[in-house]
């Protein structure tokens, strides 16, 4: 496919890289924290560092005090799966005399130290634009139609709301048992619907001949 749809639990920087740099696909995936990113409560906070300005030409961020954190180094974790995530640090040097010290710094430490993934960063920006277009939205929308029902379905009326088994090929097992009683309800349905319509059909042609015998008579 060219376009993957997901919910915001697959949002991950391993996902959008993988999906972007291996497979050229374009993901329509919100990650975790972007609707309420989105919020008036959140934009309104002023010392989180997401709502502070950032110099991309001589890259430094600046605080609510108007004071500028300047690069200080790279740096890198990795996580379980051995996926690399870089982090660029900067650093207020002027943080001994601000009045706003004690609200904008936690703990014992004198200055403002904060980490960034600007590849993180670069991945939150491109899927609000993608998402922000309006052929993408429609494609997003599709996706609780087309596929939140069908879990909806198998918890409300079927009752199955956790496996009962462990190990991959017994939950793979019983997920099959559950999928073929959710396509068997379906199919009944179906049948049941088609039965209906023929006899509607049946009745509308019978009462249709008898109309033209009594005309005719």
């Amino acid at each position: 496919p060219n376009i993957i749809v997901a919910d915001a639990g697959y949002g991950s920087e391993y996902n959008y890289v993988t999906l972007t740099n291996n497979f050229d696909i374009t993901a329509l995936i919100p990650y975790g924290m972007m609707r309420k990113e989105e919020s008036n409560s959140i934009k309104k906070q002023m010392f989180n560092t997401i709502n502070w300005k950032f110099n991309i030409l001589e890259d430094y961020f600046i605080c609510p005090n108007n004071k500028k954190l300047n690069f200080l180094k790279h740096t890198y974790r990795t996580d379980e799966y051995g996926f690399r995530r870089d982090f660029e640090v900067y650093k207020c040097d002027d943080c001994i005399d601000c009045p706003l010290k004690s609200q904008c710094i936690k703990g014992k430490a004198e200055f403002k130290v904060i980490s960034k993934n600007m590849n993180w960063e670069q991945h939150k920006f491109n899927i609000k634009e993608k998402l922000s277009e309006q052929e993408n939205a429609i494609y997003y929308s599709q996706r609780k139609i087309d596929v939140e029902p069908a879990f909806g379905n198998l918890k409300a009326n079927l009752g199955f709301t956790r496996f009962s088994v462990r190990s991959k090929q017994k939950v793979y097992n019983e997920l099959g048992i559950v999928l073929m009683a959710t396509n068997m309800r379906k199919y009944t349905a179906r049948r049941a619907d088609s039965h209906i319509i023929k006899e509607k059909i049946k009745n509308t042609t019978s009462n249709f001949n008898s109309k033209v015998v009594f005309l005719l008579f």
